[in-house]
């Protein structure tokens, strides 16, 4: 408002001195008014256009998007903000044919005044969702670049396993890596070059064995990854039990994403930690081919994800 405002006062209009006052007062009046509509207009159509309609990307985004700022929330606002530009050109036209049709100057300023007091009011009533719109370009920003046509892994385990560590040591993803649960808070792409060839690898938050309706937004990010953008998934897990948490609930919810998604491919990961005793436990526990790495280090890294890249082109 304050830009709008600021613009109509350096608008001039070249009008004859011989003009009568009140007739140039109109004129000038009618182009401030002109002035704010165009300019408001033109702001709040461009504050619409940047964000793109959830409903025409990929499902990828779309689902990531309600889960960030909320979709249906962000399209009220987006109809909100677009409307109230029918609305702001209606008034001003209102109020322009009203000081055409004003017979005195006292009443001209008056007309004016009151017009900038109606748009004001008009804007203010739309500050909430201006604000969601605010809130939820840098998320949207953030939101990682995936072509959902290569090739594509999604790594996937409990907290603090090594997923992180196990996407730096094989792609060119630079993930926040941290000795705490759940570094990771957002989605991250990686690529994987193998000849002329390139491939997508992702990190994802890490899981906790529940129920999806007891997921937290973090988690969701990963469930939303895992159902859009997997051809592949390597499901890491801890047999060290070093993450924090215990090797059959790792175990648990390999089976439940099993169920889910498909196949998995297993990869367990600090082997430098595990005892010949926890790695017949884990045995016990599974009968799916392993690959064992350790992410820290790289030990295994490109070697699985070469062995599951010759696979699945094998297999394509």
């Amino acid at each position: 408002m304050d830009q709008a405002f600021r613009k109509a006062s350096r608008t001039e209009v070249k009008i004859p001195r011989k003009v009568p006052r009140i007739i140039r007062t109109k004129r000038k009046e009618s182009k401030k008014l002109r002035v704010i509509e165009g300019f408001l207009d033109s702001r709040l159509k461009r504050i619409v256009k940047q964000i793109p309609s959830i409903d025409d990307v990929h499902p990828f985004y779309s689902e990531l998007a309600d889960i960030l700022v909320g979709r249906d929330q962000l399209k009220n606002a987006l109809g909100s903000i677009y409307g109230t530009r029918r609305v702001v050109k209606k008034l001003i036209q209102n109020y322009i044919y009203k000081i055409k049709r004003a017979k005195e100057l006292t009443e001209v300023i008056k007309l004016s005044r009151a017009a900038y007091g109606r748009i004001s009011s008009i804007i203010n009533r739309i500050k909430n969702n201006l604000n969601i719109i605010q809130e939820a370009r840098p998320k949207l920003r953030k939101l990682p670049s995936v072509d959902p046509k290569k090739l594509t892994i999604v790594i996937a385990g409990y907290p603090n396993v090594g997923k992180s560590s196990f996407v730096a040591h094989a792609s060119t993803a630079k993930p926040e890596i941290a000795e705490y649960p759940f570094t990771t808070r957002a989605v991250t792409i990686g690529h994987i070059q193998r000849g002329l060839s390139i491939y997508q690898l992702v990190d994802t938050p890490g899981l906790l064995d529940r129920p999806l309706d007891k997921r937290n937004p973090i988690e969701l990010q990963a469930i939303t990854a895992l159902k859009y953008l997997a051809h592949v998934i390597l499901y890491i897990v801890d047999p060290s039990e070093t993450c924090g948490y215990p090797l059959k609930e790792q175990i648990s919810l390999y089976e439940d994403l099993k169920e889910l998604f498909g196949e998995l491919y297993l990869v367990v990961n600090k082997i430098d930690l595990v005892d010949k005793s926890r790695s017949d436990e884990l045995l016990e526990l599974i009968n799916d081919e392993c690959f064992e790495t350790n992410a820290l280090t790289g030990d295994g890294v490109n070697e699985t994800i070469d062995r599951i890249i010759d696979k699945n082109l094998m297999n394509s």
